[in-house]
């Protein structure tokens, strides 16, 4: 669908763009760009975001973290632990338990153990009450696959048509919000829909995609993981669902974690062509089915499920 393909390629260009223009005082925006850059692993971009956010504050930790689960650099997330700890002053406190709980996680093996208990323990503090993620809408993470994904090509497509700096834009460049546009078109593709969770000190990552019905062909290429890039592809045929998730760059083989979500009761699962028994869960009419595998090649899962 080249709306698709040109709409995300041109938000991936104007996240680039935005982060150049950040300002100070824009943490909201700082943070929002900087975690959508990382998303989709740009890391230039990412450290200009990081770089116009204030040491010790919970959005600088965060993104901080996200650049070590992402990227595998794991210096940012180290250097941040400190300022966090003193807990200056900070402008995004709603962000702190996700910042420390990320941040822990992100140096478990490169930080000693009582330092990690420190950093978890500070997520705890007053003020930090667990607030959304500066890109995403109050009610994001309630909407069920077919809403998450009109609300993203109505995102798409209003920016890519005539957005406020011209055809192709979602921000004003010189005036970006505390909430772009732009890294709401780049996250909640990759975070919600595809629900991709890197873990690169663990060389592992987690992809537990959420596609709406009517979506029967789907491809993303490029998904960072460390210096990995990873390659996800689906179709559905006469009721089966086929998930393939391919190694396009990794000298390491990561683990994977594919937990993928499809309509209805799951008949049978096939895992690279031969039977497979698995713990599947169900609720609402959906059903989720968990799959953890070396990548050491294409590795293809294929659910029957009733439509």
């Amino acid at each position: 669908v080249p709306e698709i393909d040109e709409g995300f390629s041109w938000a991936r260009v104007r996240a680039a763009s935005l982060s150049a223009a950040l300002r100070p005082g824009k943490a909201g925006a700082a943070a929002a760009i900087g975690l959508a850059a990382v998303a989709v692993g740009d890391r230039a971009s990412a450290h200009r975001a990081l770089a116009r956010l204030a040491p010790g504050s919970s959005a600088h930790a965060l993104l901080a973290a996200r650049i070590a689960a992402v990227l595998g650099e794991t210096g940012p997330a180290a250097s941040a632990v400190e300022p966090f700890l003193e807990l200056r002053d900070d402008s995004t406190p709603e962000l702190r338990p996700r910042a420390a709980q990320a941040l822990a996680d992100a140096l478990r093996y490169a930080a000693p153990p009582e330092r990690i208990r420190a950093v978890r323990g500070a997520g705890a503090r007053p003020g930090a009450q667990g607030g959304r993620l500066p890109m995403a809408g109050p009610k994001a993470a309630l909407l069920d696959a077919d809403a998450q994904w009109l609300r993203w090509r109505s995102a798409l497509a209003s920016g890519l048509e005539n957005g406020p700096a011209g055809i192709a834009t979602w921000d004003d460049p010189d005036a970006p919000g505390d909430a772009p546009r732009t890294a709401e078109v780049l996250s909640t593709l990759v975070e919600r829909i595809l629900g991709i969770v890197p873990d690169a000190p663990s060389g592992r990552i987690e992809i537990a995609p959420a596609l709406p019905a009517h979506v029967r062909r789907f491809r993303v290429s490029g998904v960072p993981l460390g210096e990995s890039r990873l390659e996800l592809r689906y179709e559905r045929r006469d009721g089966v669902h086929r998930f393939v998730v391919s190694p396009e760059r990794a000298s390491v083989p990561p683990l994977l974690i594919l937990t993928p979500e499809v309509d209805g009761a799951v008949r049978s699962v096939r895992m690279d062509g031969a039977e497979a028994d698995l713990d599947v869960r169900s609720a609402g009419g959906k059903t989720r089915v968990p799959v953890q595998l070396p990548l050491d090649g294409d590795r293809v899962v294929e659910i029957a499920a009733t439509e």
